[in-house]
């Protein structure tokens, strides 16, 4: 990975065959960094994505072999139990300029992947939620 620091956080070059979650969490850890904001584009290979199904309270994934195009990656950075925990969803194209997309769990640049970090100058966790089952953000000030 490759990275310049700008005036708004980084902006981060995923280089070919690196798990670009992985390296987005391995980052956050380095830099210190506890709460943001990212979104990306590029090309990636062995992606697995898919949706969160609330009935069962659990993840419905489907593996991505080849080759796709990542038109969209968006998500946030927060921690959990004081790791970095990072939130992405993606929009992808296959061979046939088919359109894909949901809740990623894992990916792989096949060529690169440009991400634009934000940071923020706080910390923000995620919490157990009763109701979904997640770990949704847990912010400090809340406005009715």
């Amino acid at each position: 990975m490759e990275y310049q620091k700008v005036s708004t956080g980084y902006v981060l070059r995923v280089m070919r065959d690196e798990e670009i979650l992985e390296t987005l969490r391995r980052f956050c850890r380095d830099m210190h960094i506890g709460a943001g904001a990212l979104s990306g584009l590029g090309a990636v290979k062995d992606s697995r994505f898919g949706h969160y199904d609330l009935s069962q309270k659990k993840f419905v994934f489907t593996d991505y072999p080849d080759m796709l195009e990542l038109l969209s990656m968006s998500g946030n950075i927060a921690t959990v139990e004081g790791k970095p925990w990072v939130h992405v969803h993606g929009v992808f194209s296959d061979d046939e300029n088919r359109v894909l997309g949901g809740h990623v769990d894992s990916m792989i640049a096949a060529i690169t992947a440009e991400i634009q970090l934000v940071t923020h100058d706080a910390t923000i966790e995620r919490k157990p939620d009763e109701f979904s089952g997640l770990k949704l953000l847990a912010l400090k000030e809340q406005h009715d």
